[in-house]
Parts: C-alpha cells; structure tokens; sequence
C-alpha cells in the first residue's frame, strides 16, 4: 500500500510539474506570436506613411517660427491623418539629427501640432488632448512640437538613431507617463537616398497586454 502512494504520489507530482513546464511555455510562445505581430502591424503602418513624406517638404521646416509656413501645414495634416486612420496609435512624429551635433535630435513635426501653443495660450475652446487621455497636460503627454524643438530624451533610445540605417521597432514595450506603448521607426530619404528624417509610430499597447493576461 505504501508503495502504491509512493509511486501514485510521484507520478502526479511529475504531472503536475509537466503541466506548469508546458503552460509556462505555451504563455511565452503566444507572447512571442503577438509581440511579432504587434511589430509587423507597427513597421508596416511607419514604413507605409514615411514613404509619403515628402523629403524637399522638410527642408522648409528649420527653426520655430516655420510652423507658420504652408509646408509645415502640408507635413502635420498628413501626419493626422495617418494617425488617425489607424486603431490604437498615440503619437506619429518626425524628428532628425541635429546639423550642429549629430549627437542630438530635434523635433521636425508632430500629428497634433497644427497649433504648437495651441495648449499654452488662454482658450480653452483650442486645447489639443494628443493621447486621448481626457486630461490636457501641457508639459507632459500633451507637450506640442514645432520645428527644431530638442528632443533630449532621443539620446536615451539607440532604436532612434539606428533607424537611420533602416526601420526598425522598440526592442521592448515599454510603460511611461504617456502610457504603455510600442515605438515603430521609418527613414525618410531624399533624391539622393540619404535620411533627412525619421517618422516614429506609437501604438497603444494596452490591448496586447490584456490578451497577455488572459
């Protein structure tokens, strides 16, 4: 009788111990599946809408007060609206190395710039809620750009500088004060096939952390 508990205890313990093997491995392979897939939907989104960039376009747009030019117009609209005809994505940017210190980058554009200090100014009636969190934050998530604004955080995400050598994702999903988010990477060329800028594509990744836990 002893023995048949011994040999009955141990085999639901190796049973038990190949259900938790086999679920741990299950979990991290559906994991690696829609990561992959949250990465292919984001490359292809910001390949797609840096190909519709115009290179000469950006030329115009050096210093803060070329948001007043029609270019900066052209740029930002199709930015929006790139934006939002795709689901779940926060911010679409532009932004570039620095001519004085390619070591740095700088802001070219932002989806919801239209009005940089639309959030700044005194009329309520203009404020721009950029990542939909139905709370306007002028010097946080809400923070618009115009041309040649720094971009100091750029030093702290390698991805954004080697995307100059083609398009890439974030290595992690990552959460932060804008949220939980995904970060995609196109190159936008000139006639010459140099890189004059780089689009950047947030898209929420809250969806994908949901499914996770399920």
């Amino acid at each position: 009788m002893r023995t048949l508990v011994w040999v009955g205890s141990t085999v639901s313990a190796v049973a038990l111990v190949f259900a938790i093997v086999a679920s741990w491995l299950l979990y991290n392979h559906t994991i690696d599946l829609l990561t992959e897939n949250l990465r292919e939907r984001l490359l292809s989104i910001s390949k797609t809408q840096a190909a519709n960039i115009d290179a000469r376009t950006l030329v115009a747009l050096e210093v803060e007060t070329d948001w007043q030019k029609p270019e900066w117009v052209e740029i930002v609209t199709r930015l929006k609206k790139a934006k939002d005809t795709n689901d779940n994505i926060v911010f679409m940017y532009l932004f570039r190395k620095m001519k004085g210190d390619p070591t740095q980058m700088e802001f070219v554009a932002d989806a919801e710039s239209l009005h940089p200090y639309a959030n700044l100014d005194d009329d309520p009636s203009n404020d721009v809620d950029a990542n939909g969190d139905g709370v306007i934050e002028p010097e946080g998530a809400d923070k618009l750009q115009w041309p040649g604004q720094p971009y100091p955080e750029a030093v702290d995400i390698p991805e954004a500088y080697e995307a100059y050598n083609g398009p890439l994702t974030a290595r992690d999903l990552y959460e932060d004060s804008y949220g939980r988010v995904l970060t995609g990477y196109a190159p936008i060329t000139d006639e010459r096939g140099e890189v004059v800028a780089i689009l950047a594509t947030d898209i929420k990744a809250d969806d994908f952390f949901t499914v996770t836990r399920q």
